[in-house]
């Protein structure tokens, strides 16, 4: 499986240099970047201690869907509980939720926001996941720092693209399943922003891959139905 940390607008070098550190201390070396201050500072590079390479291998993008574009699930991470209807997983859950899917190959993208206002709405509606820690008290919140260290020590050692499963050789694809899903949606005349077509996004990343192997087939049936 393949993880990525992605850091939204993060506004100060020192918590990107730390949060690179906790990254390769858990074993992981994917951080993306999206408008943020300068990461490659004296001090973001001071606090990084031994993770420099982190910081200077990270992907620096100027829009968010384009940080999570080849992402299959894309998780964001947030201490407020919105009123639109998200799938909430615990932090100490998502392992688990991950590695049920038996699929190394998916690729996931972990999204944090910036120190001041978290993760706008606009980011959590492309999240299909919204993933929290339990905090005995509000206030204080979590350093972004720290937050990426607990999700990152959390997520440690999940099987890896490397790693063997029954379904390795299977070339199903859920950001392509996602993307027939939305577009026979369309077809039937639901808006892809509608509260249904959000909702049937969160529930495609709950499924296994025997399960997305299913709606695959019904997918195909329908496509051809449709282009008769």
């Amino acid at each position: 499986m393949q993880i990525s940390f992605v850091l939204v607008e993060p506004k100060y070098p020192e918590n990107i240099g730390s949060a690179a550190r906790a990254l390769n201390t858990m074993g992981f070396g994917d951080l993306r970047l999206v408008n943020p201050a300068d990461h490659l500072c004296d001090n973001a590079k001071w606090l990084a201690h031994g993770s420099v390479h982190i910081l200077e291998n990270a992907k620096v993008f100027s829009d968010f869907e384009l940080a999570v574009a080849d992402s299959d699930i894309v998780i964001g991470t947030s201490a407020k509980k919105r009123k639109t209807t998200y799938n909430y997983i615990n932090a100490s859950e998502l392992k688990v939720f991950l590695t049920e899917k038996q699929n190394p190959k998916l690729k996931v993208s972990v999204v944090f926001g910036n120190e001041d206002k978290g993760l706008p709405n606009d980011v959590l509606k492309r999240c299909q996941i919204v993933s929290f820690v339990p905090l005995a008290n509000r206030q204080p919140s979590l350093n972004l720092a720290q937050t990426v260290m607990i999700y990152s020590y959390l997520l440690s050692g999940i099987p890896s693209v490397n790693s063997k499963s029954i379904l390795e050789n299977q070339s199903l694809d859920l950001a392509e399943i996602r993307s027939r899903i939305n577009a026979l949606m369309l077809k039937a005349g639901e808006n892809s922003e509608s509260n249904f077509s959000v909702r049937l996004n969160e529930r495609l990343s709950d499924m296994r891959d025997s399960d997305i192997k299913m709606i695959y087939y019904i997918i195909k049936k329908f496509e051809k139905m449709i282009d008769k």
